[in-house]
């Protein structure tokens, strides 16, 4: 499996561990996402449901960037890498981060030394103060082979972002290698 790559694209992010580096281009060709074990998404969010919360809500989002960096310098709790994502509304931001599986993505969440915990506690005082900061996460567990990918003539975007791109010969059902 290919180191986990960085790409920055239309100001969404798509972080890897340190060391890597943004593709220069396309890659051409027909490829798949290289996974090798389960793949949890992460998706966390924040929703301001009142502008004038827009403070409160600049402080959750600085919370969620110095944990993001902090899991990047990370090689041993199995974060592999983020987009962030805004929209559908000015209000909302969306952080999907991509895990080696579910019980390492726990065990990070657990953690009562890490500073996920602390970060936390803040946002819950927040909420219970009425600061207008609605926040949400789901969390999907992909098993080997539950993955299915294409990328052609792209630089690696999404899941590849992370796994690497695998070669797709003609002909063969399109999945994630496993």
């Amino acid at each position: 499996m290919a180191d986990p790559q960085a790409v920055n694209m239309y100001r969404l992010t798509v972080a890897g561990p340190p060391g890597t580096r943004p593709e220069k281009g396309a890659v051409s060709g027909r490829h798949a996402a290289d996974t090798d074990g389960d793949v949890t998404l992460f998706l966390i969010g924040l929703r301001l449901n009142r502008w004038r919360s827009i403070g409160a809500g600049l402080r959750v989002v600085r919370a969620m960037l110095r944990l993001l960096a902090g899991l990047h310098d990370d090689h041993e709790s199995g974060y592999r890498g983020h987009r962030i994502l805004f929209g559908p509304s000015p209000r909302e931001v969306m952080v999907l981060q991509y895990w080696d599986g579910e019980d390492r993505l726990r065990a990070f969440a657990t953690d009562p030394g890490h500073e996920h915990r602390e970060a936390w506690r803040m946002f819950e005082q927040m909420a219970r103060s009425g600061q207008g900061v609605g926040l949400w996460h789901e969390i999907y567990r992909v098993p080997p082979g539950g993955a299915s990918s294409f990328y052609r003539d792209t630089p690696p975007i999404g899941l590849a972002a992370v796994a690497g791109l695998a070669p797709k010969p003609r002909g063969r059902r399109i999945r994630a290698h496993t």
